[in-house]
């Protein structure tokens, strides 16, 4: 039915063409015309979009490795945050999926996403845009799935840099955007797997600490289902602190900083409130915190 009414509408906007250059409509009604037809149309391609969406929510949900088969044409409506959470949500909701295993589940779902035709570096055909944009819809979907994705990433033998150019070196440039949507991804970003061709300066270190040490906390405004899902402890290691009474004190002195300047020094003020804090005993017991990973050979950088 779809296909006849493309035609019939295409057909008919043919023929409104060709009365227009024959001088038999007016230009008025030539552009209402015009404009319905074209609604018309975007209703049917929005419909089959829904079919399409339909399908693959239920295909995937039920094989999620299925991802990775989808054409790159139609990829484009799984590789959203709506449908990832979506698909999420029908997995723990519908009886015939429900009883699947949840770790297994994410990792299959993982690699449909990250489809081997995405991240085939031996045949030249890794693509950074293609594989940040997967990487940002999966965080935004608010699934819990970061301490998946960073295992998958260390499987993949994934570097930091591809996640964000540039960075490491001595080279970042800016906030990267992973940051923004995810503060807790920073404890992947400085305890990579793979780090034999990636290491960081010190001053980057501090840099990127920064940047999801405020992204954190703007984003605690947020409603809930929309704030960062990290793991506190783990954020806390990768700031390079002791414990809590540490993030809260240093908080307080960025805000005694801000209010004293009446303008954001991004660049210094967390290295100093840093330096300061951790310069003076703890204020409690620290807590136990994860050791960084992957140390048979010790980072070439400090947190």
């Amino acid at each position: 039915m779809s296909l006849e009414r493309d035609r019939t509408v295409h057909l008919t906007m043919t023929l409104l063409d060709k009365e227009a250059e024959d001088q038999n409509v007016n230009e008025g009604a030539y552009l209402r015309v015009s404009n319905a037809l074209m609604a018309i149309k975007e209703a049917n391609e929005a419909e089959k979009r829904g079919v399409i969406t339909r399908y693959l929510l239920k295909q995937i949900c039920y094989k999620p490795l299925s991802a990775a088969s989808v054409p790159r044409e139609e990829r484009r409506l799984i590789e959203r945050p709506e449908f990832i959470h979506a698909v999420f949500k029908k997995r723990t909701t519908d009886a015939e999926t429900a009883y699947l295993s949840h770790d297994a589940w994410k990792d299959k779902l993982l690699r449909g996403l990250f489809c081997p035709v995405m991240l085939d570096e031996e045949k030249k055909s890794f693509s950074y845009e293609w594989f940040r944009e997967v990487l940002l819809a999966v965080l935004r979907a608010r699934c819990n799935m970061l301490e998946p994705l960073e295992k998958f990433l260390n499987e993949k033998n994934i570097s930091p840099w591809h996640t964000h150019f540039p960075m490491g070196d001595g080279r970042l440039d800016e906030c990267p955007e992973v940051l923004l949507v995810e503060p807790g991804f920073l404890w992947w970003l400085l305890n990579p797997e793979i780090y034999d061709r990636h290491t960081f300066e010190q001053w980057e270190v501090l840099k990127l600490q920064e940047y999801a040490f405020r992204s954190f906390y703007l984003q605690l405004a947020l409603p809930p289902e929309k704030q960062p899902e990290v793991n506190e402890l783990k954020f806390i290691a990768a700031l390079g602190l002791r414990g809590r009474n540490d993030v809260v004190a240093i908080q307080s002195r960025m805000r005694v900083e801000y209010e004293k300047l009446g303008h954001p020094n991004i660049e210094t003020r967390f290295a100093e409130a840093k330096a300061a804090v951790l310069g003076a005993p703890y204020d409690g017991t620290p807590e136990a915190l994860p050791p960084r990973p992957f140390q048979a050979t010790p980072y070439p950088w400090d947190l």
